[in-house]
């Protein structure tokens, strides 16, 4: 009789233990730095030619340069002056387009990164939402089979003693 005690003891116990909690393995994120905008360095452009000046004083006599008050070009050098102003004008316009260009990519590409790590904070979210609710299930599952088990475990309880009882009776 002790030993029948027991095992239902042993019994009763093990099955009074809950689900275990459903942990599922979490996908690492994806990580990247910012990029940085694009800066224009034009100090790596080709300088045009030097133009060959003369130094002059007020009385238009060459001297050192520190002693000149103007200075004289050929017509030959005089020349160079407005196509050489056109190119640097050209490149300092190209430049700054080609860096706005640039810089718009940049955005696009920041706009991306800034997309993605939203999305892993969504995945984040409806991970954490789905490992809630496949705990929640499975202790819901969990108690109604004990709610089922001591549901019987009481019914053919009182069927035993009403057996005992009219047993008795008799």
């Amino acid at each position: 009789m002790g030993r029948y005690l027991i095992i239902f003891f042993l019994f009763i116990f093990s099955i009074g233990c809950a689900p275990p909690n459903f942990n599922p393995k979490k996908i690492d994120n994806i990580k990247f730095e910012k990029s940085l905008h694009y800066e224009t360095d034009i100090s790596g452009i080709t300088k045009p030619e030097k133009l060959n000046v003369i130094y002059i004083n007020n009385d238009f006599k060459e001297v050192p340069i520190k002693e000149a008050t103007q200075i004289l070009l050929s017509n030959k050098e005089y020349n160079k002056i407005p196509a050489l102003l056109r190119v640097c004008k050209t490149y300092k316009d190209i430049i700054y387009e080609q860096e706005k260009l640039i810089n718009i990519k940049v955005d696009e590409i920041n706009s991306y990164k800034e997309f993605i790590k939203l999305e892993q904070m969504k995945k984040d979210g409806y991970f954490e939402l789905w490992t809630i609710s496949e705990n929640s299930y499975r202790q819901e599952r969990y108690n109604a089979s004990m709610n089922r088990f001591t549901s019987y475990l009481y019914f053919e309880t009182i069927i035993i003693v009403f057996l005992i009882v009219i047993i008795l009776a008799l």
